[in-house]
């Protein structure tokens, strides 16, 4: 307890410090995972950035004892069950990631439903509904880093999750569907910003992302099952009450958007990947087969909220 005391001064008395230099303060553009990219529109207050340092230090704080319980839970958990692999379950992670972005453009999430619980997958597509007329543009997209925040592991297979806080960056913007012209929200312009100007920016430059992918595990295949913008909230998403667990998996057994193909097997060594099932799905692969290929540079961007 004095540690993170002592954590909390000296971030507080930093937030202050920096305060007195810094007035911008980071907002939001929609995008795939239905939360957001930093972006700067110039008019924060030198108040309000005071709040939002001293949320980073209370953040930081709890965000570390997070990462130290999930590394001591998976440690726990690959005693018994070797599919508990960090490496495993970053690239499902990343592999996940990427054809989401995709599907999101393309405004079409079929080529999603053996990776995704039927569950969010419903939801998924009404939050797709709401976005009618509009389009959602996504270049560049980099992943700098991903961290294990959390792990559920029950007996046997079924209903283990875990949450994975994936941190990146890509220009990001919104055009409508029917001319092709840009749609973002004027929100996101700096103070004093020509409409021309906001718009060539926000084609050329890349902002920057935090979200958590939370995944559950069904007939030994993990399928992304939420997307969340704030890390605090996962300990009720992996917290989900056995009702509420049961409910998700037999849906899953009812659903018609879960088939018998496995694309993701925890069962199997990483290295080897169902290749049948993955044909079924060649078309998407291919268009994301580059981006897959890019290493996740570990060392970028050391620091990680939204």
């Amino acid at each position: 307890m004095k540690k993170l005391l002592t954590k909390f001064t000296i971030f507080t008395i930093l937030g202050i410090f920096f305060s007195a230099y810094f007035s911008e303060i980071p907002h939001a553009e929609a995008r795939a995972g239905h939360h957001s990219s930093s972006k700067d529109d110039g008019t924060g207050s030198i108040v309000l950035t005071a709040i939002a340092i001293l949320y980073y230090a209370i953040y930081e704080i709890r965000r570390q004892k997070m990462l130290k319980k999930a590394k001591k839970d998976l440690a726990d958990a690959l005693k018994d069950d070797s599919s508990w692999n960090l490496d495993g379950l970053k690239e499902v992670t990343k592999d996940i990631f990427l054809k989401y972005q995709d599907a999101w453009m393309e405004k079409n999430l079929e080529p999603m439903r053996p990776y995704m619980t039927d569950f969010y997958y419903q939801k998924a597509q009404k939050i797709l509904a709401g976005e009618a007329g509009l389009k959602n543009i996504m270049k560049n997209i980099r992943i700098n880093k991903m961290e294990l925040m959390s792990v559920r592991n029950y007996p046997g297979k079924d209903g283990d999750m875990f949450a994975m806080e994936i941190e990146g960056s890509m220009i990001d913007y919104t055009i409508r569907e029917s001319d092709g012209t840009f749609a973002s929200s004027p929100t996101y312009r700096k103070k004093n910003e020509d409409f021309k100007s906001y718009e060539n920016r926000a084609k050329t430059e890349t902002s920057s992302f935090t979200e958590y992918y939370i995944f559950i595990r069904v007939d030994n295949t993990w399928k992304l099952n939420n997307i969340k913008s704030e890390f605090s909230i996962i300990r009720d998403v992996i917290g989900l009450s056995e009702s509420k667990l049961k409910q998700i998996l037999e849906q899953e057994k009812n659903s018609t958007s879960v088939n018998d193909d496995v694309f993701y097997n925890t069962s199997v060594d990483k290295n080897i990947k169902n290749q049948t099932a993955r044909n079924a799905d060649e078309n998407q692969e291919k268009s994301s087969q580059k981006r897959k290929n890019e290493p996740i540079n570990e060392q970028e961007n050391p620091f990680f909220p939204k």
